[in-house]
């Protein structure tokens, strides 16, 4: 498949312009899938995704993603529905607004694969498989108290999970602006598998509560809080046990 855009009459759209029925692609996308306003109904493709599929204000509903992506999935707005790709992810998830729904990839992240939040997220961001070096998950606004990254939750992965996992701002001015963080990172809820990459927290924290960072495995990674100046530092901590 080339170039498929979806605006108002040429797809099963409200007068809108929404994306409210079903787009099936049996193969690979190599060009353009293109929702352009709301996709409150779903979009399956059948192979891995090579080109890219974007949606220009919320993803309400659901885009699965058989193979691998290798390209590009980019939500203008919020992503309050759900993004699965069961295959590994070599290219770009990037949601320019809340993640209130959940993403999540079967497959590795690989040394190029991003998952990148501009604002909050208070759904769930889970790699089941590892996460391989220069991966890059990152959060700019921080975890709201619903919200979760999930690394290698698949029991008996023999290869270390690395690469970066970023809350907060990634060009950040002084004093530091407040992050939220009242979620959790959790690496590995079977104890099976090793971390051995670096989780960064950029901000002042709201409160005094400890962050929430669960590393269930063998921890050989790093753990950099940038707190400068901040009138509530906290500490880190494991608020429960995993899973």
């Amino acid at each position: 498949m080339d170039i498929l855009e979806c605006h108002y009459g040429s797809c099963p759209a409200g007068d809108s312009g929404d994306l409210l029925g079903h787009i099936s692609v049996g193969q690979h996308v190599r060009g353009v899938l293109r929702v352009e306003n709301t996709l409150s109904g779903s979009i399956s493709i059948g192979g891995d995704c090579s080109g890219s599929v974007l949606v220009q204000d919320d993803l309400a509903g659901a885009c699965d993603i058989s193979g691998s992506l290798n390209g590009a999935v980019t939500v203008n707005d919020n992503l309050s529905g759900m993004l699965a790709v069961d295959g590994a992810c070599t290219g770009d998830v990037a949601v320019h607004g809340d993640v209130t729904g959940s993403v999540t990839m079967g497959g590795q992240l690989t040394s190029t694969g991003r998952i990148l939040v501009d604002e909050t997220c208070s759904g769930l961001i889970n790699v089941r498989n590892a996460t391989a070096i220069l991966s890059t998950i990152r959060i700019s606004n921080g975890l709201t108290s619903t919200g979760e990254i999930r690394v290698s939750d698949i029991p008996g992965l023999s290869s270390p999970s690395r690469g970066t996992i970023h809350v907060g701002s990634t060009a950040p001015s002084f004093p530091l602006p407040p992050v939220v963080f009242d979620g959790r990172i959790r690496i590995d809820p079977t104890g099976t598998n090793e971390w051995e990459g670096t989780i960064n927290v950029v901000g002042c924290h709201e409160t005094f509560e400890p962050l929430d960072i669960c590393i269930c495995g063998a921890d050989r990674g790093t753990i950099i809080l940038i707190q400068d100046d901040c009138t509530q530092p906290v500490t880190v901590a494991c608020g429960g046990t995993c899973p």
